[in-house]
């Protein structure tokens, strides 16, 4: 576990660093040649589109995009698609003290590890904070690891998020403040995702309230970072909207 804690810190120290700076030409190093990069920009009723249109012409949202053709063709094959792509995104600022990380898999020949958190978009006056949720694939080559396939998940932060990672800097920056106490110890996180058998239930629960298939709850799940409530909300706006394609109710 520390093993893999240390691995994942510096992949993700390394990344951001390239990411959030002046050029992400450098990142074309960390992909396999044959990599697969996928976008999903995702906005919850009320939200509008303009505040995210700088993704929204990538994304891959399947309420948005129902035709598998043009999914695939937004589907990014090969390290240099994929790095022009991330250089036609804007400009961001991650905050670190924001992220959550979970890694799922590590294993001598293969790491997977999703990693989700707050920031903005450097280049626009008073942006708005937004919410990423990323999972990477990736593989040991040489001394260093190559990743091998990426899903990018972006949305509007909402207000709760937001106050979540403010609580959070204010208990670190108290604790920090505050001289030791040896015989305690205070750990502080923002919730992780549910486990692998209550999203199951919730992917059923959805499909059984919703008369989506499981296919289609399950990505609705995804694309609202598996909160249910938001998740029937937007299933209902965009039921009323007649947004939904059939074949989500096909099973």
């Amino acid at each position: 576990a520390e093993r893999g804690a240390s691995v994942v810190r510096a992949f993700l120290e390394q990344y951001y660093q390239i990411y959030d700076g002046d050029s992400r030409d450098a990142l074309i190093q960390a992909y396999h040649d044959n990599a697969q990069f996928s976008l999903d920009c995702y906005l919850l009723p009320g939200q509008h589109s303009s505040t995210c249109s700088s993704y929204l012409s990538d994304s891959r949202n399947l309420f948005r995009i129902p035709s598998v053709e043009r999914r695939m063709k937004l589907l990014k094959v090969g390290k240099n698609k994929i790095v022009d792509t991330l250089k036609s995104l804007p400009r961001t600022q991650h905050d670190p003290t924001s992220f959550v990380v979970d890694l799922v898999l590590f294993t001598p020949v293969l790491i997977e590890l999703n990693v989700c958190g707050l920031f903005k978009e450097k280049d626009k006056v008073d942006s708005a904070v937004k919410y990423f949720n990323r999972l990477f694939v990736i593989v040991p080559v040489g001394s260093g690891f190559c990743i091998v396939n990426e899903m990018l998940t972006i949305m509007l932060a909402t207000p709760e998020q937001v106050k979540k990672v403010a609580k959070l800097k204010e208990v670190v920056a108290t604790t920090a403040a505050t001289p030791a106490d040896p015989t305690s110890s205070t750990a502080v996180a923002l919730p992780v995702e549910p486990d692998l058998a209550t999203k199951h239930q919730m992917v059923a629960t959805l499909s059984l309230k919703s008369g989506m298939n499981l296919v289609w709850s399950e990505k609705c799940l995804t694309e609202t970072n598996w909160n249910f409530d938001q998740a029937l909300s937007a299933f209902l706006q965009l039921q009323k909207a007649g947004s939904i394609p059939a074949e989500a109710f096909q099973k």
